[in-house]
């Protein structure tokens, strides 16, 4: 953003540029440098205040929700308007437009006209706000902080409002073959879930994916979810360690949840991905061990989401590891490099040789027996590189064949995959 800014400013001096978002929130102090206009937490109301007031030329000092930079006698004035309360009623946001007009966007540098989104097959909606958990790694830790006096954090949209906007997505996009419900939890709220499934198989009738968390896996309610067209599941493990779960991460999730969680999208043939973070320094060799004696037991076929620990600002953990004194501040260059874990990056055996066999661990044509042997092996434990040449073998291999699936299946066509390629071409290396 800090490029594009200066492009901008080069080219239009006089434009008004303004940032905003998860970033602009957590470290408005950072962003404001760069910019004359930070706008803050839900900007919608207080954005559309701050367009109307400048095409009046009203004045923009008190908006809610905004920084502002102004120059005086060659000193800078930072003003920090207050924080306004959560919108409640979600349903007074409008849908999304989709439509052509007037939309650009910019790839490989250059300029095309229309909506991207128009020719996808997958179609990606929120129907809520906000996360009931506090897991430490996560900025949500800190926008509970940040927030704690503006109302319900946990919002979510009426049932009507959310077929409004999946009636007119199935009307626009010709395409649209699944659903993906990016909520950060989509099953809090049972009895609004069991509307939504009786509404949705009469209305929309497609594939779709959500997100859990472990301990709000209830077979009742996937077994709808299922019935409705449920297909693919995102569930947190985040460590196979119980003990870095409770103490590190702050997620109460023992084992036995997550085994359960597990044997209940088994059961009704529901395709899970499982996050995990890696290369976390707390976790100790035995921690690590003990991790993979729990994905063991995870019943097969499953994807893995590898992270690697990224140090988000102002989050709990964040916090703990600049006071243990395992970093200094917001690692920005790692956050881009190592979002999805890469082997080639550096760290140590322990932790290079356990990522290795977590990574095997989501390929079926690996034998689970295979994987034991390799925990126990302390010889390659400490020459790991036959386990790092496997294991970029296996990662290349399954992608290629996911790539063939999802083509000859229609999920995503020849071009889309090369560009898919094209954005993991560190992870597959």
């Amino acid at each position: 953003m800090v490029k594009i800014t200066a492009e901008i400013r080069t080219k239009f001096p006089n434009i008004i540029v303004v940032w905003g978002g998860t970033h602009a929130t957590i470290c408005p102090e950072e962003c404001i440098r760069h910019v004359d206009y930070v706008c803050i937490g839900e900007g919608e109301l207080s954005f559309i205040e701050f367009v109307k007031n400048v095409q009046s030329s009203s004045n923009l000092d008190n908006i809610n929700n905004f920084w502002i930079k102004k120059k005086a006698d060659n000193t800078e004035i930072i003003t920090k308007n207050k924080i306004s309360n959560f919108l409640e009623n979600l349903d007074e946001i409008p849908i999304f437009d989709y439509s052509s007009q007037n939309k650009y966007y910019i790839e490989d540098n250059k300029l095309f006209e229309g909506d991207p989104i128009l020719n996808l097959s997958k179609y990606c909606i929120m129907v809520s706000r906000g996360c009931p958990f506090r897991c430490s790694f996560c900025s949500n830790s800190y926008f509970h902080q940040l927030f704690k006096d503006k109302g319900k954090f946990v919002r979510r949209r009426s049932i009507d409002h959310v077929f409004l906007e999946l009636a007119y997505a199935k009307r626009t996009l010709k395409n649209m073959k699944v659903i993906s419900f990016l909520d950060e939890v989509f099953v809090f709220d049972q009895q609004w879930v069991r509307e939504f499934v009786r509404e949705y198989k009469k209305k929309i009738n497609l594939d779709f994916r959500c997100e859990f968390y472990p301990s709000l896996v209830d077979e009742e309610i996937v077994c709808l979810l299922k019935d409705a067209g449920l297909k693919e599941v995102t569930m947190g493990i985040q460590s196979g360690s119980e003990r870095i779960r409770n103490e590190i991460f702050n997620r109460s999730t023992p084992d036995t949840q997550i085994l359960r969680a597990a044997k209940i999208f088994k059961k009704y043939k529901i395709t899970p991905h499982y996050d995990i973070i890696l290369d976390n320094p707390y976790e100790t060799w035995d921690d690590m061990q003990e991790g993979i004696k729990l994905l063991l037991q995870i019943p097969r076929p499953y994807n893995f989401h590898l992270y690697s620990l990224i140090n988000f600002p102002k989050t709990d953990l964040t916090q703990k590891l600049i006071k243990d004194g395992f970093c200094n501040n917001h690692n920005a260059k790692k956050a881009l490099s190592q979002w999805r874990m890469s082997l080639n990056s550096e760290r140590n055996k322990e932790h290079l040789y356990h990522n290795c066999l977590v990574s095997l661990l989501s390929k079926r044509f690996i034998p689970k027996i295979a994987i034991e042997f390799l925990l126990k092996n302390k010889f390659l434990l400490k020459h790991p590189k036959i386990v790092i040449i496997v294991t970029s073998f296996a990662n290349k291999s399954k992608l290629v064949f996911t790539g063939i699936s999802m083509i000859l299946t229609g999920k995503v066509s020849y071009n889309m995959f090369k560009h898919y390629l094209h954005d993991f071409k560190e992870l597959i290396n």
